[in-house]
């Protein structure tokens, strides 16, 4: 009886919470949508589960799990409560010794405007007025998708005249019509959260901020690995932003442009809200110190990417009051001082100091200044000629002679240097002159990170041969988007500081080392449900740190290497923690080209697995030989372990 009376009310209150999903659904604001379905959803959910426990009584059963609507559910990490920003959490202080780290979310591409039901030809957009056109229709087939993603891994946006490219954007028009019917790719785990060929819907955003937002407070276990091991991330000393915050529009008709600039501006101002909600800043400048600054905010990292601008590509002075919109919209998270509002309003870029490692710059600068594309634009557009020579300049908006005067500082005082780009510089045509920068003050230079090219990627910045040498190669790292259009799992990474050996240090310095990049991923492709431990959806979870799964490689190619390895040793004493710098590039590259099985790894953690065959798929098909007992497998993770030891 006491199990119908619970059955009974559990039905109830989820008649009362369907009818407040309907209601969010209705809302003006995709994020007060997102995340009241979050809500909403999260505790229908417990409302199931608590009525099927109702139920399981009745029947006189230990476990009865729920399904229908847990399949579809926005459930937020650990279904722990969101932080309450007015009482800002205690955050352990980073000791002289500590190794510390940054978050890094990067090609969020958020659109507002996205809708389950429409076409990925039209990248999910919802209709507008007047309607926009795609840029390519796409075909959704996991065939194309991998050719695409490796189109993407080899070959630049700034190389669209290329003919190869032409007929790859051009076969997909054939089959237009079969994609604008085709239904959701059953392999897609929950098109609400996104789909291959979109970009972020509101949930996918606010989820990857939820995650970010728990590991720097904290409040879960750094970075939960497998079911049997794990990885614990130092303290994060800031979120990392590299650029590209709206989702992609066709802008190439001239009746759409202005249309395109408002859903931009819009998108940007819904995301940075949403990102200021959960990292708010207004502890800014109230603080004595460092450390006070520390306990109370994340420290925010923000850089602009080619689709943050007015129009895709086109350079800030050429529309000045886009650059103070965007300079009034960050303005919470930008350092107060004159010359960050001078260097911004210029052309995007400023420097800034980590809040609780202060003898770290980091410079984050604004590449978009110096692609192909945004000279082009400059070219065609009916702007004024004095913005129209921007394109031809050797320095556009002073940056590489600011950026050399600020190394120059770094190293007379005994700093290092971060470098945070909006895209990889090796597509830029300015690169002989970042090369030089880079290499010139390789000593100082602790770390580069890139964003724009929506995958993971290691990438060695060799100087020219004149000044060749171990100490002045310099490692690149690219992270996989959290927009999944290109196939890919949304990501979000981390960069790992630790402090270098002591051996040749001088007295009283405190250098610092790139020691490991990890990656956390969303298996949006590739999920497998865990129903036993009541793991319906997909969360965001640890995926793998480059240390653990790449330097055991690194290991063989020393022994391959020894001139590199009598070197490497000099500088780095046994014990010494692990370096990514730009002589492990060189040797990852080698290895990717002699190892398939390094390359299939490298592949797989570049795009955050995607549309990729989950390694426990693979293993459950080693014990099964019919449908039930995959299931089984996939939903018990002691399947295997049952199964490896028969009975005698």
């Amino acid at each position: 009886m006491q199990g119908a009376t619970t059955v009974l009310h559990c039905f109830v209150k989820l008649l009362a919470l369907v009818l407040s999903i309907t209601a969010a659904v209705s809302a003006a604001n995709p994020y007060e949508v997102a995340e009241s379905y979050i809500a909403a959803t999260s505790a229908a959910t417990a409302t199931v589960d608590a009525a099927a426990t109702g139920v399981s009584e009745i029947l006189g059963q230990q476990k009865y799990p729920s399904r229908a609507l847990t399949e579809i559910s926005l459930r937020q990490h650990d279904q722990r409560e969101q932080p309450d920003h007015t009482q800002q959490p205690q955050k352990q202080l980073l000791k002289q010794d500590s190794a510390f780290s940054l978050l890094w979310m990067t090609d969020i591409h958020l659109d507002h405007l996205y809708d389950v039901t429409a076409s990925i030809s039209n990248f999910c957009h919802a209709p507008s007025e007047p309607p926009l056109e795609p840029r390519g229709s796409f075909d959704g087939s996991p065939l194309y998708l991998q050719a695409r993603r490796l189109m993407s891994l080899y070959a630049s946006e700034e190389s669209r005249s290329h003919p190869r490219r032409q007929s790859l954007r051009a076969a997909p028009k054939e089959s237009a019509k079969a994609t604008e019917s085709a239904a959701i790719h059953p392999g897609e785990t929950d098109p609400y959260l996104g789909r291959a060929g979109c970009d972020s819907p509101p949930a996918l955003a606010i989820k990857a901020l939820q995650f970010a937002a728990s590991l720097a407070r904290l409040k879960i276990p750094a970075a939960t690995a497998t079911e049997s091991e794990s990885y614990v991330l130092p303290p994060v000393a800031a979120l990392l932003l590299t650029g590209d915050y709206a989702a992609h529009f066709a802008d190439s008709q001239v009746g759409n442009r202005q249309v395109l600039k408002l859903e931009s501006r819009e998108a940007l101002k819904q995301w940075t809200a949403a990102l200021l909600r959960q990292f708010p800043q207004t502890c800014t400048g109230a603080a004595a110190s460092h450390q006070e600054l520390s306990q109370q905010c994340t420290q925010l990292l923000l850089v602009p990417g080619n689709n943050d601008m007015s129009a895709d590509y086109l350079v800030p002075s050429a529309r000045p009051e886009w650059t103070t919109f965007l300079y009034e919209l960050w303005k919470p998270a930008l350092p107060a001082d004159p010359e960050t509002k001078e260097t911004f309003m210029r052309g995007l870029y400023y420097k800034t100091h980590l809040w609780t490692v202060p003898e770290i710059r980091v410079l984050c600068l604004n590449t978009v200044l110096y692609s192909v594309d945004a000279k082009k634009k400059l070219e065609r557009l009916r702007l004024p000629a004095a913005v129209r020579a921007e394109a031809h300049e050797v320095d556009p908006a002073g940056q590489f002679a600011w950026m050399r005067q600020q190394l120059q500082e770094a190293r007379d005082l005994g700093e290092q240097v971060c470098l945070r780009l909006s895209f990889n510089s090796m597509w830029i045509p300015k690169l002989p002159m970042y090369r030089s920068l880079v290499s010139d003050f390789s000593d100082v230079v602790i770390s580069q990170a890139f964003g724009h090219i929506h995958f993971g990627s290691v990438r060695a910045l060799i100087p020219k041969p004149e000044s060749r040498g171990p100490e002045a190669l310099t490692a690149m790292l690219g992270a996989p988007a959290v927009s999944p259009i290109h196939g890919n799992n949304p990501a979000i990474a981390a960069l790992v500081f630790r402090q270098a050996p002591t051996e040749g240090v001088e007295m009283g310095k405190r250098r610092l080392i790139l020691s490991d990049y990890v990656q956390y991923s969303l298996p949006l492709y590739g999920f497998v449900g865990m129903a036993g431990r009541g793991i319906h959806v997909p969360e965001f979870g640890f995926e793998f740190s480059l240390h653990q799964a790449f330097f055991p490689f690194m290991d063989r190619m020393r022994q391959l290497s020894p001139a590199w390895n009598q070197k490497r040793k000099s500088r780095d004493p046994d014990g010494a923690p692990p370096q990514i710098d730009g002589a492990l590039a060189v040797n990852i590259g080698k290895a990717i080209r002699t190892s398939p099985m390094f390359f299939a790894l490298y592949d797989w953690h570049a795009a955050a697995g995607g549309l990729r065959i989950s390694s426990k798929v693979r293993s459950c098909e080693v014990l099964s030989l019919i449908d039930e007992e995959l299931k089984e497998c996939l939903a018990d993770t002691e399947y295997y372990v049952q199964s490896s030891e028969p009975e005698l």
